[in-house]
């Protein structure tokens, strides 16, 4: 383990902090952006489902249907190939298989980074950096050069992941489009024997020793006590399976279907019906709606936390005030930051969707006008008669009858002179 130490002062965490404000401004104003645009976005998603459902057409995979070209169709098959697929690196070479995966991982050094921070009496910092190291299996090269600490060299990672798929993909007559295709992702692990075994131990051999364990093929001593440089591959495939595609058929295959504001193009594994797939689009799209609303939040009281930061490293001075005024800044932050986003959301609705985000706004301002109007009738309302009763009336005058009482029944009669 390697511990680096550094000192911050007080003026230079001053100068840091400012330059967070900026930062904390342009992090708000992003904030502020996607989450107008994902309302925009939301919206004409929704609306282009809704279109399409209403004008896609359920047609059999086989034959295909040339009245239907130019349509938005719903089609229901299995996915299957006649052409071979290969991995011509290993001499994987399978049949009936829709997508080949390679995926490799080197046994190697990485590189654990962590900070904290010390408070100094007098506004400055310690920052405590620790670098500890750890052998352990990785699909990605680390990159020992740029250690903090030598000693942990890597070697270069001799064979990379990859992914591999046949000529053609048919769903019954239908061919399946690339980007059709990238959407099964049902993989599951192939299983190595006999001759294709030998074909990838072969591939493998470089005078070390090779091995097997489980789905791994290993490029090692043994793979109970595995040693930097140490290689394991493997390969996953996806196989033949009954898909539901909904998109606009063109010739013998499919393409994206051109919306008002985008294109849909859908894909379940499984037999499915098109009410169900516009309803599961539905659902991903409102899920995908509240992610981005979450993480346009989260940007925003991280903004807001910037700008206001210097007034804790203002308090910093003495540690102990340095904390509470954090905890004040993030008592501040997070509710100023749920108000932002939400009028920002508001508003969002008013321009997307300006009869359902006027009848939200009126709806929740009905609340605060009925507070107003009862607040402004209780202080019109007239005191309370004194406890010692009607005052003196002159003689010869003529008194007003009493207010109504709390009941509402009538006035009385005034009483007789005396």
């Amino acid at each position: 383990m390697a511990v680096e130490i550094t000192s911050v002062s007080w003026f230079t965490r001053i100068r840091q902090s400012l330059k967070g404000i900026l930062f904390g401004f342009i992090l708000m104003a992003a904030a502020v952006v996607l989450l107008f645009w994902n309302e925009g976005r939301a919206v004409k998603r929704a609306r282009d489902l809704s279109t399409g459902a209403q004008m896609v057409v359920t047609t059999p995979a086989s034959p295909v249907d040339t009245s239907r070209e130019g349509q938005l169709v719903h089609v229901t098959g299995r996915a299957f190939t006649e052409d071979p697929v290969e991995d011509a690196q290993f001499g994987v070479k399978l049949t009936d298989t829709l997508r080949l995966v390679r995926q490799v991982e080197m046994y190697q050094w990485v590189e654990n980074q962590r900070t904290r921070e010390e408070k100094k009496l007098g506004g400055g910092t310690r920052r405590i950096t620790e670098y500890t190291y750890a052998q352990q299996w990785s699909a990605h090269p680390q990159d020992s050069s740029k250690f903090h600490e030598t000693g942990h060299a890597n070697p270069a990672m001799p064979y990379r992941g990859g992914s591999w798929t046949p000529t053609r993909v048919h769903l019954g007559d239908y061919r399946l489009s690339d980007s059709l295709l990238a959407m099964i992702e049902d993989e599951e692990p192939l299983a190595l024997a006999g001759e294709l075994e030998a074909k990838v131990k072969q591939a493998l051999g470089s005078g070390r020793p090779i091995s097997r364990s489980g789905e791994w093929v290993y490029l090692a001593a043994g793979t109970a006590s595995p040693q930097v440089g140490d290689v394991r591959v493997r390969w996953q495939v996806v196989k033949p399976t009954v898909v539901s595609v909904v998109a606009q058929q063109a010739g013998d295959t499919f393409r994206p279907q051109p919306m008002d504001y985008g294109t849909i193009e859908l894909l379940q594994v499984g037999e499915h019906s098109k009410e169900a797939m516009f309803q599961q689009a539905q659902s991903e799209n409102s899920t995908l709606a509240w992610l981005l609303r979450g993480g346009g939040l989260l940007a925003m009281i991280i903004g807001i936390s910037l700008i206001l930061h210097p007034l804790r490293v203002l308090a910093d001075v003495v540690p102990a005030l340095g904390s509470l005024a954090g905890g004040v800044i993030l008592l501040i932050a997070v509710p100023l930051g749920l108000v932002l986003t939400l009028t920002v959301i508001a508003l969002g609705w008013i321009w997307y969707r300006p009869l359902l985000g006027i009848s939200l706004l009126v709806a929740a301002a009905v609340p605060a006008v009925l507070l107003y109007v009862r607040a402004r009738k209780a202080k019109a309302r007239p005191p309370a008669l004194a406890a010692a009763g009607p005052a003196p009336v002159a003689v010869g005058a003529v008194s007003a009858p009493p207010p109504l009482g709390n009941d509402g029944d009538s006035p009385s009669a005034p009483p007789p002179l005396g």
